[in-house]
Formats: C-alpha cells, sequence, structure tokens
C-alpha cells in the first residue's frame, strides 16, 4: 500500500472557526487528549504502511510542526514539508497544485483534523479493486451532544451548520459515486438524472444522512487536471462535484480530429485530454480483480462509507466534544498507552482527580484540588482549593488558589489569579485572568475582556 500511494497531509488551514483557539497556534497543533491533532492521522496512516509523507502546512509553523512530528511519529517516517505563504489565502486545491512536481505516483490525501478509526485499507480496497480515478470517503455524522454546556460564544457557530449537509447518489452494488454536492450549493430545489443512468445503475440512492471524511485517494492524472484549472479552489466543493458530472460526459473532439485548422483552443484543459494511455488503461482493465462495466469508463468515481467513528475537529464544539471521548482515543490510537496522570505528575494525597480525566507531564496538583471530566495539559500548576470541571486546560497554564473553572477552554502560557471564576468562558494564550473577576460566556484575546456575539 505505501509503495503505491504518496501520503498528502493538509495541516495548512488557518482554523478561523476555532478563533480565539488557535490565534497563536496552529490548528494541526491543538491538544487532542494531550496530543497535537495532527498526530492522530499520521498515526493511522502509520499503522497503515505508510512512511514517507508530504505536509503541507503555512511557512511560520513549517519549523513547530516538524519538530512536533519527528518527535513523536516513528523513527521510520519521514517528512516532506511544503510551505504556503502566511500572507495568502489558499484553497485545497491551490495547495495540491504546488506537488505536482513532486508526485510520482497516485495519492492519498487527508486533512489534518480527521479523528478516525476507519480501516484505511477498506478505502484502498475499493479504489483497486475498482480502478478509480477518486475514491472518497463518507461516514456517518457524529452527534457532539453538547446542548447543555457548549459555549454560548459558539452557539450561533454551531447554529450556521445546521442544515448544511453533504448530498450524495451511491449506487451501492458497484460503491458508484453518481451525485456529490453540498446542499448549499445546489440551486435547484430538484435533482435530475438522466434516464440512462438509472438504467444503468438499478441500486441508486440518493442520501442526506453522510459526511465526507476529507480523506480522498486520486490518481495522479487526477492531481494534473486539478493542477492545470485554477477555477478550482477546494477539492470537496469544487473539484469533486465536477470530477462526478465528468464521468459521464464525452470527451470533445479537437479541431485536428475534425479536420480544420489547428487554432489556439483550451481543448488541453478537458479533463478526458489527462487520462492514461489507451494501452496502459487496457491492461488495467484485464488484470483488475473486478470485472464489472464500471472498468469500461474512463472516469470512475467511487465511494467507501464507513460505519466506523470519523470526525472533523474543525469546530470548538467538536474540539470539546473529542477532548471529553478519552476511551474513543484510545480505541482511535491502540499503540499509544494513555495514563490518567502522567509518571511526573506530582499530585497532592489531599486532591481528588476523577478517573475521567487525563493530567499531563510535570503538571502539579496542590492540596483540596478537584478535578472532574477535563483534560490538563503539561507543565501546569494547579494551585489548592482550584475547582476544575469539564475544562480544557492546555500547557504552560497556572491557575491561582481558589479559582473555580466550569465548561472552558485555557490556552497555552496563561495565568488565572486568584479567586478566579470562569464558567464557558474561552481565555487564548499568554493571557492573564486578574484576581476576583467572575466571567461567563466570555471570550479573552486580549487584556480587554469581552463577549463575543
Amino acid at each position: 500500500m505505501a509503495l503505491e500511494l504518496q501520503p498528502v497531509i493538509l495541516a495548512a488551514g488557518e482554523g478561523s472557526k476555532m478563533f480565539p483557539l488557535t490565534e497563536n497556534i496552529p490548528k494541526c497543533l491543538m491538544p487532542i487528549g494531550n496530543m497535537p491533532m495532527i498526530w492522530y492521522v499520521v498515526n493511522q496512516l502509520e499503522r497503515s504502511g505508510f512512511q514517507d509523507f508530504i505536509v503541507i502546512v503555512r511557512s511560520n509553523d513549517a519549523s513547530l510542526v516538524q519538530q512536533t512530528l519527528q518527535s513523536l511519529c516513528l523513527s521510520s517516517s519521514t517528512f516532506d514539508f511544503i510551505k504556503l505563504q502566511d500572507d495568502e489565502d489558499f484553497g485545497t486545491c491551490d495547495a495540491l497544485r504546488l506537488l505536482k512536481s513532486k508526485i510520482k505516483s497516485d495519492i492519498l490525501v487527508a486533512s489534518c483534523d480527521l479523528i478516525s478509526e476507519a480501516p484505511v485499507h477498506r478505502l484502498v480496497d475499493i479504489h483497486r479493486i475498482y480502478d478509480a480515478s477518486i475514491t472518497v470517503m463518507l461516514s456517518k455524522p457524529v452527534e457532539l451532544q453538547l446542548e447543555k454546556d457548549v459555549t454560548a460564544a459558539n452557539q450561533h457557530k454551531s447554529a450556521s451548520h445546521i442544515g448544511n449537509r453533504d448530498v450524495v447518489s451511491i449506487d451501492t452494488q458497484e460503491n458508484r459515486l453518481l451525485y456529490f454536492a453540498n446542499e448549499g450549493d445546489i440551486e435547484s430545489d430538484n435533482i435530475v438524472f438522466k434516464k440512462s443512468m438509472m438504467k444503468r445503475y438499478s441500486n441508486i440512492k440518493l442520501l442526506t444522512n453522510l459526511v465526507d471524511c476529507h480523506l480522498y485517494i486520486m490518481k495522479k492524472w487526477i492531481l494534473e487536471y486539478i493542477a492545470s484549472n485554477n477555477k478550482l479552489e477546494n477539492i470537496k466543493s469544487d473539484a469533486i462535484p465536477l470530477i462526478v458530472r465528468k464521468q459521464f460526459s464525452v470527451q470533445k473532439k479537437s479541431v485536428k480530429d475534425m479536420g480544420l485548422k489547428t487554432v489556439k483552443s483550451d481543448d488541453s484543459k478537458d479533463i478526458h485530454s489527462f487520462l492514461p494511455s489507451s494501452k496502459e488503461s487496457k491492461y488495467i482493465t484485464e488484470y483488475s480483480s473486478y470485472q464489472g462495466s464500471c472498468l469500461k469508463d474512463s472516469i470512475k468515481c467511487h465511494v467507501y462509507v464507513t460505519d466506523s467513528f470519523c470526525l472533523r475537529v474543525n469546530t470548538i464544539p467538536s474540539y470539546i466534544f473529542m477532548n471529553r471521548q478519552l476511551s474513543k482515543l484510545k480505541d482511535i490510537a491502540p499503540n499509544l498507552e494513555y495514563k490518567r496522570l502522567h509518571p511526573t505528575t506530582a499530585v497532592n494525597e489531599k486532591s481528588q482527580i476523577g478517573n475521567d480525566c487525563l493530567v499531563g507531564e510535570s503538571t502539579t496538583c496542590a492540596q483540596n484540588t478537584s478535578i472532574k471530566k477535563s483534560v490538563i495539559g503539561k507543565h501546569c500548576v494547579i494551585c489548592s482549593n482550584v475547582r476544575i470541571t469539564n475544562c480544557i486546560i492546555m500547557n504552560h497554564v497556572t491557575i491561582s488558589s481558589g479559582s473555580n473553572l466550569h465548561n472552558s477552554i485555557i490556552c497555552d502560557n496563561c495565568y488565572i489569579q486568584e479567586n478566579a471564576s470562569l464558567t464557558n468562558c474561552q481565555v487564548s494564550a499568554g493571557q492573564t485572568v486578574k484576581e476576583n473577576r467572575n466571567l461567563k460566556n466570555e471570550v479573552v484575546v486580549s487584556e480587554e475582556m469581552g463577549f463575543e456575539e
């Protein structure tokens, strides 16, 4: 598997949906269960046999991401970093264009925010069996179950995604992807299928209960087509819907084929002009283990629908949810030994730390401290008489005596002074919450504290 596919990790997203948490830390390094987000997808691929990774990152983040991956991943894994300019707005297709000269084989593209226990080899098997041009992994959506305690500052963000579903049509017999769109991009109230398609595919299902996992396998020529078409910005919203439609199109005749004089033409941009030679296609067809009718097609889009847990952690509610699924993280990364208390943690005997907590390296907890349903990062100082419930505390955070934190996220290098109270708050990196402050539903991004509507 590792020899025939080049894994590409997309890790250049700015994480705007996760502000202010990503104000001073790359989204791909946001800690989930005290491990950086990107580690989970890399670990999943490593366990499937992949070793040589291409990682697309922002220039300012490249050094830190490289150090993190090299310190946590297998020594046999290598990482080649493609750096995007920090001041430019790139879509996922724009990022893939930078790979064109580096790619010598088909590629597997994964988003850094995918947390999944789906078997990657199933996706690869479907891609191989049908000799697919592109294969997409879909899953059922995960119900976050955060209605009661999701931070008020982000309730409007969560609501904005309600009804923003993926609409797909699949032939269940051949795992053929026949239609793919987000409902927000569908201009008409009706979705029309040609009679010829209905006749050919007798097991068509139109589904709105599946989500795109942002894990794809693409033929090398698909990458070349995307690289040539500057109108394509994003893989999900632009490239895949277009390629799905094109699989039922007919190649345009060139002016040469029509016996006319050669004139300037954009025929080179036609997707059919990127197809491998007919000789190569014939060889693949003859030796494929599957001999169904779809092998005769030049462009083939297929899908793997998994029942396994899959979640993209790209919003604050999904980030909170995933950090509360410590038992699920053990299933997702079975090779990682999760310990409730790191061996270097110093916990006073009069402190209480629940079994549903995780406390990181070199963190100290003073007497009469109570921690429940929370993840505490590395090198934190939790002083006496502190109460922490349903919180995510990142690294190098000091929480002074008498403080009470509930349903809040505290980013790196923050200082919570004595007797402070925070409920449903988010504090960005490096901030100080003054003593005796009582904050509810607030987003702290500077010395001035405000409520984000």
